[in-house]
């Protein structure tokens, strides 16, 4: 789409392939007519029964149909345009330059998609909000479409010129800045014969044309209203985006025209509906343009500008929309989101329609680990707050619900519940973490198992991302994800047992980008075919891992055995080995794993990450020569995991291997830096030899996450550990080399 009114052409921007409910500005909130259940209606059966039978009733009249303004393109001004924007949100648009055989043959390919089996519409437009084939509740059926389409181009390229005019006058009269200077979007909405606005991607402006006069029905902020449509003009209707725009200034529309009931259509028309709706791309922040909305008095009291100044920004807040100030608390915490309630009676609960529930306490989780007879009360307040706000939630839909707290079997009922309201919801990221984010472990017989029904098929078409951990699931239940689940671009299974294989395959799982398994017991097979998996990691036991056509796979850590080096860790990644951008290895024992072992050049590895277990003292040169197959490596960093403490086989002489220049080799951090000799020569190393090397990060830390406070001794082995690396390395760092020592 162009980007102001005066383009000669029109360049589509479309909305990318997969959205995330805190990316996309909020939909536009749907509409459905309260009819009459059979108890009222025999209550006014009676009623009516009983009046006297010599009075008269009013004959009941449907309100004459509205006639919407009309302005003529050529006086599109701000004096013309802004009484219809502020009073009605909606007008007609008159000798327009668009030749009538344009909406004539856009109206036939429609009919003819409108037309298709729907099956056959599924298959060709497949669902993914906004774009594609929809059947909302009634049954009714529509079609959201790139404009960009061959057979809708050009009727859709002079809808969007119009509808960026509109917006260009329209700034300029409500005095906003104009939105046209940054990248819109444009859909086009094909229904038939709803009944119903029906739901609708967030719009600023809305252009629908119109080929035959007929009555069509709006809903404004006023309520419904019946607007006569005049044959060859184009009604424009204003959304829920312009009106935030406008800081709540203009009047919007509601969702799509849609027509009067048929009595009120004589003529039989086709009854199809095209919208074209200018709004913005995903990702995009919907926030009032006008300038000044804070009034800042000139007055030379200090105390007064402050008070002013907060006043305005309190009424700016309020004057948001409430779709916009739930998606501001969806950024929140929930219990910084629950706080607001307070606030006022409005926002009394606007905070139980937020899309993410992320019950997180990490807080209570450092103080369990401190205090483990703390466990069984937090975890009882826990289960009761999820609860709490749960039942408490309004909104229709999430985007995520993540619980991270120590939970076993025992509590399987309360997690039942939580995984049933998930479902309900239609939640697009599930995380289910009983560890509380730990790297320790537990016996897996105590783990919650994962429900299994037939009624979650329908969920998992759009589950989006999914994350397990100390969560047993049987094998009817992993068939489930990794067959059921199309959008699926997010695996993980941590610390679960029951498994013997897990089988990928990418024609069922076309998006899936990143997949984890990790200490999973009993699991012998992994194999991931066909598929456009990007990252893929493993801990765990020895396992035939079989990978085949898997060109876009970059990222891979395998943690396997004792020792990646000893289980043919190469062998297993040879179909994707010269791809590899991102690696990480496990190393058990250094000496004995590295001893006669020839690592592979790796050209295209550009990080490197080893977790190393470190013994006494042993050297870790060995590891230099691993660099070497890595040409264009830039970033190193190594992860030590101390297996012995023995002050009494602590080495003083310094090693030196072979010069090697590292061209490339801008990152190296050494983890777990206890200052032994070991650690500073390696670090010695890579000041020497990495001609490119632009920081050094030492970090004297536990490798291992745990929530363990640290105690007397360890804090003086870290600041031993830190004065050691000073020691031995400030002298040696170049004024151009950045030394971090953490």
């Amino acid at each position: 789409m162009a980007s102001s009114s005066s383009s000669s052409s029109s360049h589509h921007h479309p909305l990318p392939p997969s959205f995330t409910a805190t990316a996309a500005p909020p939909p536009t909130p749907s509409f459905s007519s309260d009819l009459p259940s059979s108890t009222s209606s025999d209550l006014l059966s009676n009623l009516l029964h009983r009046l006297p039978p010599s009075l008269s009733l009013p004959t009941t009249r449907r309100p004459s149909p509205l006639p919407p303004p009309s302005i003529p393109l050529s006086d599109l001004t701000p004096s013309n345009l802004l009484p219809a924007s502020t009073e009605f949100g909606f007008f007609h648009l008159t000798d327009h330059p668009i030749p009538s055989n344009l909406p004539l043959s856009a109206e036939s390919t429609a009919l003819s998609l409108i037309a298709l089996p729907r099956h056959q519409k599924q298959l060709l437009f497949p669902s993914n909000w906004p774009l594609g084939h929809e059947i909302d509740d009634d049954g009714d059926e529509s079609l959201c479409l790139d404009p960009s389409l061959s057979e809708f181009r050009d009727f859709a390229a002079e809808l969007e010129r119009l509808g960026l005019k509109v917006l260009e006058e329209l700034a300029s009269a409500v005095g906003f800045d104009s939105p046209t200077r940054d990248p819109l979007s444009s859909l086009l909405w094909i229904s038939d014969g709803a009944r119903k606005p029906g739901r609708v991607y967030p719009y600023a402006v809305g252009l629908h044309y119109q080929i035959r006069t007929r009555k069509q029905t709006l809903l404004t902020d006023s309520g419904r209203v019946t607007v006569s449509w005049l044959a060859g003009s184009v009604l424009v209707t204003l959304g829920d985006i312009a009106q935030v725009w406008s800081n709540g200034k203009l009047k919007k529309v509601r969702g799509r025209p849609f027509p009067c009931s048929l009595d009120e259509n004589p003529n039989n028309d086709p009854g199809i509906n095209m919208s074209l709706l200018i709004t913005l791309p995903a990702e995009s922040i919907v926030r009032p343009l006008l300038p000044n909305l804070i009034s800042d008095d000139d007055d030379d009291n200090g105390e007064g500008d402050a008070t002013n100044k907060k006043e305005g920004e309190k009424r700016l807040f309020n004057s948001l929309p409430d779709d916009l100030l739930i998606k501001i608390l969806s950024r929140l915490t929930l219990k910084e989101a629950g706080v607001t309630s307070v606030l006022s009676r409005r926002w009394c609960y606007l905070w139980t329609n937020v899309a993410r529930l992320d019950f997180d306490v990490d807080d209570k989780l450092v103080s369990i680990a401190a205090d483990l007879k703390l466990r069984i009360p937090e975890r009882k307040k826990y289960v009761n707050w999820v609860n709490r706000v749960m039942r408490q939630h309004r909104g229709p839909v999430l985007d995520l619900v993540r619980i991270c707290f120590i939970l076993d079997k025992s509590s399987s009922g309360a997690i039942d519940n939580w995984v049933k309201f998930a479902i309900a919801k239609r939640v697009q990221r599930l995380e289910l973490d009983l560890l509380g984010n730990e790297e320790t472990r537990r016996w897996l017989t105590y783990n919650y198992t994962f429900p299994y029904k037939p009624s979650m098929l329908n969920w998992l078409k759009g589950l989006k991302a999914l994350s397990l951990k100390c969560v047993n699931v049987s094998k009817e239940t992993l068939d489930c994800f990794l067959l059921r689940c199309p959008e699926l671009q997010s695996f993980s299974l941590h610390s679960a047992e029951g498994l013997k294989s897990v089988k990928v395959d990418g024609f069922k799982l076309p998006r899936l980008k990143c997949l984890e398994i990790n200490c999973c017991q009993g699991i012998e097979t992994i194999e991931i075919s066909n598929s456009n998996i990007v990252s893929f990691s493993y801990v765990g036991h020895v396992i035939d891992l079989v990978l085949s056509n898997v060109p876009m796979l970059v990222d891979v850590s395998v943690m396997e055995g004792h020792s990646a080096l000893q289980t043919n860790v190469f062998g297993q990644l040879s179909c994707c080995l010269y791809q590899i951008e991102i690696l990480t290895l496990g190393i058990h024992h250094t000496k004995k794993d590295t001893e006669n072992f020839s690592f592979p050049v790796l050209p295209g590895l550009k990080e490197l990450i080893l977790n190393v277990g470190a013994w006494d003292d042993d050297s870790l040169l060995e590891f230099a020569y691993f660099i070497q197959s890595c040409p264009n490596l830039k970033s190193f960093a190594m992860k030590l995991r101390w297996m012995s403490i023995v002050s009494t086989l602590k080495r003083t002489e310094m090693r030196r291997a072979p010069k090697c220049a590292h061209e490339h080799l801008k990152l190296v951090e050494i983890g777990g830096y206890y200052g032994r000799t070991s650690d500073a020569e390696l670090a010695i190393f890579f000041v020497e030899n990495a001609v490119a090397l632009q920081k050094i990060v030492i970090d004297p830390r536990n490798q291992v996450q745990n929530r363990l406070p640290l105690g007397d001794v360890q804090i003086k082995r870290h600041e031993t550990a830190r004065k050691h690396a000073m020691e031995h390395l400030k002298s040696k760092i170049s004024p151009q080399l950045e030394l971090v020592i953490l």
